[in-house]
């Protein structure tokens, strides 16, 4: 579920989790590189039934989509980190 780290710090001060709006891709993150400090490592996390993981089903309730996304997360938590939501509104 998390993507290829877009920056990689060897001991980060700050990892950043982006995670896009739904059916947004982690990869609308890719600009967001040049403007971080090397210190700060940036993860787009990729949901299922998004390219490039679409022929993986999507999770239709919030609880899985919850469970998942704590399942990819908590491994990654050994620097302090912050949790970056993009929401879109029509």
């Amino acid at each position: 579920m998390v993507s290829r780290a877009a920056t990689v710090a060897r001991a980060p001060r700050l990892r950043i989790f982006c995670i896009p709006f739904l059916g947004g891709l982690g990869s609308v993150f890719s600009g967001w590189v040049r403007h971080q400090p090397e210190e700060i490592e940036l993860q787009a996390l990729q949901l299922p039934g998004r390219p490039p993981r679409h022929a993986e089903a999507a999770h239709s309730l919030y609880p899985e989509l919850v469970d998942a996304l704590r399942d990819a997360l908590l491994p990654r938590l050994d620097a302090p980190y912050a949790i970056r939501l993009v929401f879109h509104a029509i």
